[in-house]
Parts: C-alpha cells; structure tokens; sequence
C-alpha cells in the first residue's frame, strides 16, 4: 500500500506528502520491513527525509530549508513498481524485461502495463527505438482495453517523444496532444508534464528554442496545468540547451546548481553527462571546455547513443563558434555518424548544418542496403513485406497512413525497388519483438 501510495504522490506531484506521511508510515514498519519497501526507504532516507523536514537540494548536507524537487524523488515511479529483491547486477533494460516476462507468466495485467512502460522508457534511452515502439505499441494497446487511462496516456507521450527524435512532426504532435487530454482533466500531472517536455523538444528540434524554453518553464510554474516538479528537473538540458539557442541563459544558474546537487546523489551516466554539459553551456572560456570534455568522459555514455551525440554536438557548435573548426569537425562528424544510425533526423540535419558552416560538405550515408534504413523505415518496410496494408501498419505502430506512405516511398528509393510486392524477396532481419 505505501508503494501504491508513493506511486500515486508522484503521478498526481504530491511530493510533500511522501515526505509528510508516506515516509513516517515507511519508518514505523517493524524491523527493515518488506524487501520491496526498503529501496524506497534508502531513497526517502537518503539525505535524512522520512519526517516533515525537508532539505534544499542545493545545499550539499541535510537540514536546510525545503524546496522542491528533492533528487531521491525522481526515479521512484520504476523503484516503486519494481524493487527486485534478486539483488543481482543487471542492466535497467534487462531487468524491466525481466519484469515484464514474469507478468505475463503470472497473468496480471494491470502491474504489466507499468512493467512495459518502464521497459520501453529504457529501450528509448538505450537508442532502441524500433523496440520501444512495439513494447509502446502493445502497452498502449494493453491500456486502453483494460481501462487504464493514465497509463495509456504514459505510453502516447513516450511515442511521441521517439517520433520528436525521429522527426515525424505530425505524429508527435498527435500524440503527445491525445495524451494532455487524457492526463489534464485526470490531473495525471506527471503525464500532462511528460507530454509538454515532449512538444518543448519538438519546437526545439524545429528551430524554435523560444517557444520550446516558454512550455519548459511552465513545468515549473505552480498550478499550471502541465507544472511537476520532478520532470520540471529531468528537463534541465533539454530547457538549458533552449536557453542557449534562443539568447536567454540568463537566470539559468538556479536551476543547473540544482541539477548538479542531483548529480551529486545520482551517480547514474545520463545524470553526470547533463549536469556538465548543462554548466558548459552557461560557462565560458576554459572552464566551458572542461565541462564539454568531462561529459564525454563520463563512463557508460556510449550505451546512451542519443546522449552521446547530442553533447558531441553541442561541444562541435562551442568548438566552432570559438573559430575551432578543425576541432569541431572531429566532434560534429562524430554526432552525424549517430544521429544517422538513430535515425534521428532532425538531429542530423542541424549536425549537417554545423558541418557546412565549419567548412565541410557532409554527405548523406550511401542508403544502398537495408542496413541504411531509419529503425522507422525498417519497421514500415517489414510489416509492409508481412502484408499489412497502410491502414494496418499505421494502426500497429500508432503513426498516420500519411507517415506510413511517405516511408514506403523513401525506403523504395534507397532500396532501389518499386513496390511492396518485392519487399518479402529482401533480408530486412529479424524484429526482435518476439
């Protein structure tokens, strides 16, 4: 009950009351209490909460002032669902595969859906969006036959977060829209939050960092409809890195300390590899550099393909701003080479700009094989060679006929056929969604 009670705190950004009343009721079990609690508690407990003090997340010790958010709250919503008393060491993907695995064995359907919305947030961070699509696809579609509105609202936002990356603007937008008008009237804050970083990534993508800092900033914005204060702090790059494109660092210095003192308890690669790009980018000179090259020093950044690029990018354009374009080149070329292989176009094309800019024409990838494909294409082009008219393929992938047809037509091209009729004849792989 205290774990469906912390869950519920966090989805509806009633954090006081983990601190006011779920962590006492936590402290009050008898002996170290259930296995299933205690990595709650460790969280609750970590920086002496657990009663009504609370600690500002800026200061490095506990007893200070509260503000929100506190850093133990943010990766509570999968610990809650799925402390695994094993204890054994494996990654956040294999273990989220492992749960979901065991709901299906056991039948229970409602603690599935959770199951799969945390394995599909991993496959996403890990670049794996072919698979974080299905796993979405069949979460959503597991959702909404069962009634579970909010969680269905979860899953559209994480697909129209892998559509912003994939540049399907239309989709995006879609979605994430579907998912406000399940989460707003619900005051699902945490989805309604979610689906607002979504479209803020969009505008930013699109070249419009202003509009995309406006919709951050709400996030942290009492009483508005899309304000949480958890995902306002995992937002700090994406609202930092805006900041910087639209000319308007100034004030953003509260808000990287803050994310930095988080740093500071969540040792986790992506967390380091924001904080010190987030300072890079409100830093200049030499300290500025250090920051760059202290995140791409950060161990574990190559299993997050999307991170990697993204700060080799932003290092690339300081480099080249700095009248470095010799050095630039090394890292923008670098970021293209990811960004392709993601199939993340939006990012590529900005990257391609970069390139252009520092003196360097950056040529499209040679799209002579199947292995050129974008995760979406390949995805299109094997459930297209099943069969599936675009009716059906739109439908299982959640995306537009329009989407669907304007895949065919650019994965015709690069695999130099003309038709759907010749598709079965090409090795296009396994999907792995068995």
């Amino acid at each position: 009950m205290l774990l469906l009670a912390t869950w519920a705190a966090l989805a509806g950004n009633q954090l006081d009351r983990i601190v006011d009343e779920i962590g006492p009721a936590i402290a009050s079990l008898p002996g170290d209490g259930h296995v299933r609690v205690k990595p709650v508690a460790d969280s609750l407990f970590a920086f002496g909460l657990g009663g009504p003090a609370t600690v500002d997340v800026t200061q490095p010790m506990p007893g200070e002032p509260a503000t929100w958010p506190h850093p133990a709250f943010t990766w509570l919503w999968p610990i809650a669902d799925l402390a695994d008393p094993a204890g054994e060491h494996v990654t956040a993907d294999q273990r989220y595969a492992k749960a979901v695995a065991t709901r299906r064995a056991a039948g229970t359907v409602s603690t599935l859906t959770v199951a799969l919305a945390d394995l599909a947030l991993a496959e996403t961070t890990l670049g794996r969006w072919p698979e974080a699509i299905y796993t979405a696809s069949e979460g959503l579609q597991l959702a909404r036959k069962t009634g579970q509105q909010a969680t269905a609202g979860y899953f559209l936002t994480m697909l129209a977060a892998v559509a912003a990356h994939q540049g399907r603007a239309e989709d995006c937008r879609r979605l994430a829209k579907e998912a406000l008008a399940i989460a707003t009237p619900r005051r699902v804050a945490v989805v309604a939050a979610f689906a607002a970083w979504t479209l803020a990534l969009l505008e930013l993508t699109e070249g419009r960092p202003a509009a995309a800092l406006e919709r951050l900033r709400a996030l942290q914005t009492p009483r508005h409809p899309t304000a949480h204060a958890t995902i306002a702090l995992l937002a700090t790059g994406t609202m930092v890195e805006a900041a910087a494109r639209a000319d308007a660092l100034e004030g953003m210095g509260p808000s990287v300390a803050r994310f930095e003192r988080w740093a500071q308890w969540d040792r986790r690669a992506w967390t380091q590899v924001v904080a010190h790009y987030c300072r890079a980018l409100i830093t200049q000179g030499e300290e500025a550099e250090r920051h760059y090259q202290a995140a791409l020093a950060v161990e574990g950044l190559g299993e997050l393909p999307l991170e990697l690029a993204r700060t080799e990018l932003v290092y690339g354009e300081w480099l080249r701003r700095q009248r470095r374009k010799v050095d630039a080149r090394v890292h923008l070329r670098a970021a293209l080479a990811v960004f392709e292989r993601l199939g993340a176009s939006p990012w590529a094309e900005r990257t391609r700009s970069e390139l252009q800019a520092s003196g360097q024409t950056a040529r499209r990838r040679d799209p002579s094989t199947r292995e050129q494909l974008t995760p979406q294409e390949l995805q299109v082009a094997r459930l297209a060679g099943q069969g599936l008219t675009n009716q059906q393929i739109a439908e299982q992938l959640f995306i537009s006929r329009h989407t669907v047809g304007y895949h065919l037509h650019k994965l015709y091209a690069k695999l130099g056929i003309a038709s759907r009729a010749e598709l079965w004849r090409l090795d296009l792989g396994d999907d792995g969604a068995g």
